[in-house]
């Protein structure tokens, strides 16, 4: 799979659009330092390097600014081979923002040693969660099949 990836959204709202362009970008990121000014694509990681995953969409439609809630978004690894792993920080929430366009781009930094040395499947998803008590999940989610990621020991 290509990096960055495409996420596909799927909504049920009238009057509301995710536009086409939701994407996730993994890089490995400088030492001491937050995601670069551009997003350098990786597909093998050394494992006592810092790297991160940055996923951008936007939000268009006059429904767009009433809506209240959040967006939910989670980066999976799927292990090939051996034992199961978790990614410890994979789920990140951003509220949702009242205006058209909006645009969203949530940062997830994972320090060096966060995944053991081996093959992984990416995946993300993103869902609208409505507002609290409930945090009820909207009728818009989308998933991308990332790249195949190769952590190694140097």
């Amino acid at each position: 799979m290509a990096n960055p990836f495409t996420i596909d959204i799927e909504e049920g709202l009238p009057l509301f659009d995710v536009t086409p362009s939701a994407t996730a970008t993994v890089s490995e990121l400088p030492p001491g330092g937050p995601f670069p000014p551009v997003l350098s694509p990786v597909h093998s990681i050394r494992s006592d390097q810092a790297w991160g995953v940055q996923v951008a969409w936007q939000t268009t439609g006059p429904l767009s600014p009433l809506l209240a809630g959040s967006w939910e978004v989670t980066v999976y690894m799927d292990r090939m081979g051996g034992a199961p792993f978790t990614l410890p920080g994979n789920v990140q929430s951003t509220p949702l923002v009242a205006s058209s366009p909006a645009n969203y781009t949530v940062n997830f930094a994972f320090p060096a040693g966060a995944v053991p040395a081996g093959a992984y499947r990416m995946a993300v998803t993103i869902t609208m969660r409505g507002p609290a008590p409930g945090f009820v999940p909207g009728p818009v989610g989308g998933v991308g099949d990332g790249p195949l990621l190769q952590f190694y020991n140097a």
